[in-house]
């Protein structure tokens, strides 16, 4: 025990700490029938924005028989670093695909709801301070099409936001 508390900077370790924390920003809105339309958050001038995972659900409905849940991923998105105008993605990726716990199937009759399985998408991208962190959603449905994407990350604190709140001099 006393090898490996000689290994750890036990201050390195506190410093760290001091300017990180887990955070999840939320992006959640309405696409219209066949169309496409972004939705967006911004990272606080608090700090830079390290996402880790993505979850989120999504619907599918259309009006094909009547109104119903047909089952099919009529949503697909690319994530986009709007402050480097940069895409995550290559091309708009199915929900279906990259989102959990997803579906979000419409009641039935009994009132049952959806036993989707839980598992975060892995996605590491580091966003800047006062970035924005754009979903840009295409809906190939003839229904308007909800969603919800959480973002989980780690805040890593600016130094102007922390100055003077520990520093390795400061005992």
């Amino acid at each position: 025990m006393n090898a490996l508390l000689q290994k750890i900077d036990i201050a390195k370790v506190f410093e760290v700490a001091a300017h990180q924390f887990e955070e999840s920003l939320l992006i959640e809105d309405t696409v219209p029938a066949s169309s496409q339309k972004p939705g967006s958050v911004q990272v606080s001038s608090f700090g830079h924005f390290i996402l880790m995972f993505v979850t989120g659900r999504y619907a599918t409905t259309s009006t094909a028989g009547g109104p119903a849940d047909d089952g099919i991923c009529h949503l697909r998105g690319r994530l986009i670093d709007a402050l480097s105008n940069r895409p995550l993605f290559n091309d708009y990726i199915p929900f279906d695909l990259w989102m959990t716990p997803g579906r979000v199937k419409t009641l039935a009759a009994s009132g049952a709801a959806s036993n989707t399985l839980f598992y975060p998408i892995p996605i590491e991208y580091p966003f800047a301070a006062n970035g924005i962190i754009t979903l840009d959603v295409k809906n190939d449905s003839d229904v308007a099409q909800s969603y919800s994407v959480m973002l989980h990350g780690v805040r890593v604190l600016a130094v102007d936001s922390v100055q003077g709140i520990h520093s390795p001099t400061r005992r």
